[in-house]
């Protein structure tokens, strides 16, 4: 299953002054159900093959895929930053099974004032795949997400 998402804040009313902090937040974010955490076998994978909260927390990437096994079956679910969005972020990710991407680096975990009349926008994509990471063919689907080959799932 494939999800495509722009989430655009825009400051119609007034200015709109951000506090967000330097650990706890992305935008969007998804959380995993703790039986897939890494402490029971999931496994967080970035686009530069980094690993787990340890690896990937806090990192430049361009996708980040949370895949686990239940009863013997591998999934996963991937997050992908568009190319349009600012660039480079860095990923909150948690062995827990919270991950995401926060804003570009002038905007994470700082204070900032969106103008009246300005906006912020984030395009992500959803990528809900069999297998694990490399079985998923993560990697593969985020160029063709890139590409505009990979279409949002019908219901």
């Amino acid at each position: 299953y494939f999800l495509d998402m722009v989430f655009m804040l825009r400051a119609s009313y007034g200015d709109v002054t951000f506090r967000s902090d330097a650990v706890h937040y992305a935008w969007p974010y998804l959380r995993i159900r703790p039986e897939f955490s890494v402490q029971k076998g999931g496994v967080i994978t970035n686009s530069e093959g980094q690993v787990n909260q340890k690896g990937t927390n806090m990192q430049v990437a361009k996708w980040v895929d949370y895949s686990y096994t239940v009863a013997g079956r591998a999934e996963g679910v991937a997050l992908f930053s568009h190319a349009d969005n600012e660039h480079p972020h860095r990923w909150l990710t948690r062995d827990y099974g919270t991950f995401g991407p926060r804003r570009a680096d002038d905007k994470s975990g700082k204070h900032f004032t969106l103008k009246q009349g300005e906006t912020i926008q984030t395009r992500i994509g959803v990528l809900v795949h069999k297998g694990d990471v490399q079985q998923g063919r993560v990697a593969q689907r985020y160029q063709q997400y890139l590409d505009g080959l990979l279409k949002p799932s019908s219901p």
